[in-house]
């Protein structure tokens, strides 16, 4: 039962409900910059540079640095597409925008990724990844890293440390 896990982790109501979707080549299946009070559960994140990734990263986004979200019940895999190489490396994302083929399902990725993970937790507070079904993903199922403060135009030295604390990742089905 969803809400009676919800209630175990000590979350009364998420503010943003994300399910039974597919979400597929992309440079990130789901991208969450200051993406607070998330739950996505029920989904399909395959075939993107990044399945999932939610940030502290970018300066200006008010909610900084990112929390409370939760990834539950969803299948993340084959999240290999390198469109970087595919066309960034190769021009054709300098080309002008009517000559780079979004027709034709061209894309430009405008933020760097790591290509082949699942989940990425980059700077992120209390976020929860459980009971997923991971796999296929060439470089990481699940990443997380810290973020200092400076980062996101941060400089109160009491902020320095403050991203990459009391995340869980439990109860997946890794492959």
């Amino acid at each position: 039962d969803l809400n009676a896990d919800n209630k175990r982790l000590k979350v009364k109501r998420y503010a943003i409900e994300i399910r039974n979707n597919r979400s597929h080549h992309n440079t990130l299946g789901y991208s969450g910059t200051a993406g607070n009070s998330i739950w996505a559960h029920h989904n399909k994140f395959y075939k993107n540079a990044t399945g999932i990734a939610t940030d502290s990263l970018f300066p200006g986004h008010p909610g900084l640095p990112q929390d409370h979200a939760r990834w539950s019940y969803n299948e993340i895999y084959s999240n290999n597409q390198n469109f970087y190489v595919k066309y960034v490396d190769k021009g054709v994302c300098d080309k002008p925008m009517e000559k780079r083929g979004y027709i034709r399902g061209t894309v430009c990725p405008v933020i760097p990724t790591p290509v082949g993970s699942g989940v990425l937790i980059a700077g992120g507070n209390y976020n929860r990844t459980d009971h997923n079904w991971i796999y296929d993903n060439w470089r990481y199922g699940t990443m997380q890293f810290w973020v200092p403060a400076p980062l996101r135009d941060e400089y109160d030295p009491d902020k320095l440390y403050d991203t990459s604390h009391h995340n869980q990742t439990f109860g997946n089905r890794l492959g």
